[in-house]
């Protein structure tokens, strides 16, 4: 393409590998480098601690298991469903940092233990008083008044000591997700699991095996003559172990990889992720994936262990792999050698063999899956051999024809190979209301969910436009509206839009001429409240260019209003002044625009409070 010369693509690929080197694992501490640690140190003992919650004791989300694209850092408790459950120090140390992050962690706060290791406690609702009394930054007190986020790492005057046992605070559902507690612990960029602490007690345990996949590694690999994925589903045996539903020996020829569907039952409905799995053959171990810790420079590496496009956040199910694949350095791979969990036909010993599976949860009771083999010696002709243009360590720019749909991935956009491409699509309208499209639908390909870095998309336009109104978005295949990248380059001299993503899909550049609105939640003007105990919440929606905070002005009896928003309904909590709880009637005005400045109607919302 024109307006991309070979000088911006040395800079762009000199840029990426500059990136990729300060995520790498050599620019950790050196005596934590996962390149030079040990992958699982054999018998580790860990500190005893407390548990972090008063009240039940249930684990609801594990160490390590799956969360879309990323691990999870941490261990979840259940808080009752209720906020307002103290939270308690699990040793002797000292609070040395808050946080508040709306859409994440929430607030936060982080205690260093004497021990050596920390731990980051999330999603409260509250500080514990002398913990938040001890704060004197005027710019911390003034974000949490507002709700805003912040970080603060407290002077060595106002680190507040703590013994085990003492609250620190209370449980919420700030940030992500319903009320629970979201604990991690860590020291020197690694985070460790939880469990090993101590923290492993829950009622109603189980292991659950939906399934196991044996996948073919290459195109001169078959499972019963056919070189495709084979998926076994079990039943117990007498001898309590998982066994095929189907009786008989799987026959096997080259190189066969393994994944297994399953997860651990905590309480009466949780399903959490496994805590360790081992693969061997015959009596032999070929693999160890232990989710005892994870560096931090790995939380996105979750793809050479989890199955991003099969497992499920609910645990029905988390899909695992068990062999090491290129690129994976994780910590918890016992044996980092390339391939080390593979079946190879080639170490088969005559007559019947065994693949075994152990998978073990937080309750220490493994399930162990027995698979009967034997090596099959018949000639096939050779599979398809799976085509990919693009790998972790590499570059490739693909395009339209026309030349004016464009992707360029830089090297190490991606963890694992693809075959992307870029083409037109049959989209050919806008199902959003006063959305039009200015180009045509790009459509990047095929559905991949590993992505590092991520591509640079372009899209260019023949005609003259007016920028303000003008946005790159992502469709559904339907026409409707996904998402639009705000902040998006746009190059006025060649007409290009250019924005780095980590998606595939459908885009185009469309203009927003929709207007965005507004509403109270649930209540009618000249609603009446008795008590100050209420909530009002502001709906603001746009189909298009969004509404940034800064555009949207709320005031309540002409006082500057607060406004707090939940990324997962898009409700906006109006929740200051506090002279609007006051006994009378108030009146909320709002005005907005959206990033195409097109104008909202404006609001007014009458109550009385009695």
């Amino acid at each position: 393409m024109k307006f991309r010369n070979l000088f911006f693509i040395l800079l762009i690929i000199t840029f990426s590998i500059c990136v990729y080197s300060l995520l790498s694992d050599t620019n950790s501490p050196a005596s934590n480098s996962p390149e030079t640690a040990k992958p699982i140190e054999a018998g580790t003992k860990y500190p005893e601690y407390g548990w972090p919650i008063f009240g039940d004791k249930l684990v609801t989300g594990s160490f390590g298991e799956f969360r879309y694209y990323h691990f999870h850092m941490g261990q979840d408790f259940a808080t009752e469903a209720k906020n307002g459950i103290p939270l308690i120090a699990m040793t002797d140390g000292k609070v040395i940092k808050l946080q508040s992050y709306r859409y994440s962690i929430g607030n936060a706060i982080t205690v260093l233990h004497d021990d050596g290791f920390m731990a980051r406690y999330g999603h409260m609702s509250a500080f514990a008083d002398n913990v938040w009394s001890s704060i004197q930054d005027k710019d911390v007190l003034e974000k949490k008044k507002r709700r805003q986020d912040f970080e603060y790492a407290l002077t060595s005057t106002e680190q507040v000591r703590v013994k085990k046992g003492d609250v620190i605070g209370f449980s919420g559902d700030t940030g992500i997700g319903p009320s629970h507690l979201h604990l991690e612990i860590f020291k020197d960029n690694i985070y460790y699991n939880p469990a090993d602490f101590g923290l492993n007690y829950f009622a109603f345990g189980g292991i659950n095996v939906y399934a196991v996949d044996l996948v073919p590694e290459n195109n001169k690999s078959f499972i019963n003559g056919k070189n495709a994925t084979f998926t076994l589903r079990f039943k117990l045996d007498k001898d309590k172990n998982l066994v095929p539903l189907k009786d008989g020996l799987l026959k096997v020829k080259g190189d066969v990889s393994l994944s297994v569907y399953g997860s651990e039952s905590s309480g009466r409905s949780n399903k959490i992720g496994f805590q360790k799995i081992t693969v061997g053959l015959n009596g032999s171990e070929l693999q160890e994936v232990s989710f005892s810790k994870i560096s931090s420079f790995h939380t996105f590496r979750s793809c050479f262990v989890l199955d991003n496009y099969r497992s499920r956040m609910n645990g029905k199910p988390f899909k695992y792999f068990t062999h090491t694949k290129e690129g994976n350095t994780l910590l918890g791979f016992k044996n980092q050698q390339l391939g080390a969990g593979i079946i190879r036909s080639e170490t088969f010993k005559e007559g019947e063999n065994e693949i075994s599976l152990a998978l073990f949860g937080i309750s220490k009771l493994p399930a162990i899956v027995k698979i009967k083999t034997n090596k099959d010696n018949m000639e096939y002709p050779d599979g398809e051999v799976k085509k990919y243009n693009l790998a972790h360590d590499s570059y490739i720019t693909v395009s339209t024809p026309d030349k004016k749909g464009e992707a360029f991935f830089p090297a190490y956009s991606i963890f694992t190979q693809a075959n992307v491409s870029i083409e037109k699509s049959k989209i050919q309208k806008v199902l959003d209301k006063d959305m039009a499209l200015e180009s045509e639908v790009y459509t990047v390909e095929p559905d991949y969910k590993e992505f590092n870095l991520g591509y640079d998309l372009y899209i260019k336009l023949d005609k003259e436009i007016n920028a303000e109104k003008f946005g790159l978005y992502q469709l559904a295949n339907n026409g409707r509206v996904i998402k639009n990248f705000p902040g998006v380059y746009f190059n006025t001299t060649e007409k290009f839009f250019r924005a780095r993503i980590k998606a595939t899909g459908n885009f185009a550049i469309l203009s927003d001429n929709a207007k965005p609105t507004m509403r109270i939640y649930r209540y009618k003007n000249n609603h009446v409240f008795k008590g100050s105990e209420f909530k009002i919440y502001l709906v603001a929606s746009d189909h298009g260019t969004g509404i940034p905070d800064s555009y949207l002005q709320v005031k309540v009896d002409d006082k500057e209003a607060y406004l707090d928003l939940d990324p997962e309904t898009g409700l906006r909590e109006i929740f200051y002044p506090d002279s609007m709880r006051d006994i009378g009637k108030h009146t909320i005005t709002a005005t907005a625009k959206d990033r195409a400045n097109n104008i909202a109607e404006p609001l007014t919302f009458t109550y009385e409070v009695k």
